[in-house]
């Protein structure tokens, strides 16, 4: 099937993990940010900036604009922790 990702139509951007095997995924309104630090990769994060245009924080209210970019920062694992099924 088509991963969901690829049909996400919003509204509001989701960020998510737990797909390795895809690594950074990056979607209109929706970023993969598993890039497989626990099989040696990276850990990757969204740095977020808060709004400035009155925006909301609540999960069950939608925002009046849509959050400013985010920053991605990896760094390199320490080890591989496991390794990769084949």
């Amino acid at each position: 099937g088509i991963p969901w990702v690829e049909v996400w139509q919003g509204p509001a951007h989701i960020y998510f993990g737990h797909d390795a095997r895809r690594g950074l995924q990056l979607h209109p309104l929706a970023t993969g940010l598993d890039t497989g630090c626990v099989y040696g990769g990276k850990l990757t994060a969204a740095v977020l900036q808060p709004w400035t245009d009155g925006g909301v924080d609540s999960v069950s209210l939608l925002p009046l604009q849509p959050p400013p970019p985010a920053q991605l920062v990896s760094v390199k694992a320490r080890e591989t922790y496991v390794t990769p099924a084949t």
